[in-house]
């Protein structure tokens, strides 16, 4: 387990350093939950994966899915919708790119 500061490139970087791994099968990012912290975990991590490997976001807010979806277009996510109807929770979403 590492800490690591999603909204800092530095520590994010940091963190990948110490790993010192690449060509994952899968990675699930699982942390803040806002835009800010979502496209900056991503777009410093995304070349750690290997060829045909999954990037998962989950606990997407409605609030800001589309704008991560959109600002992810270019590596053509899918996005899942994980809502129930009896669910009150804006935060079940769950956007999927697989690398090409």
């Amino acid at each position: 387990t590492f800490y690591v500061d999603q909204l800092d490139k530095k520590s994010i970087i940091l963190m990948w350093n110490k790993i010192n791994r690449y060509n994952f099968d899968i990675i699930v990012d699982d942390g803040l939950h806002t835009y800010d912290a979502n496209i900056n975990f991503f777009l410093n991590s995304f070349d750690k994966l290997k060829k045909h490997g999954i990037y998962i976001i989950e606990d997407v807010q409605d609030i800001y899915c589309e704008k991560l979806f959109n600002e992810l277009k270019k590596f053509n996510p899918e996005i899942i919708f994980l809502k129930q109807n009896k669910n009150r929770f804006s935060d079940n979403n769950m956007i999927i790119i697989r690398k090409d």
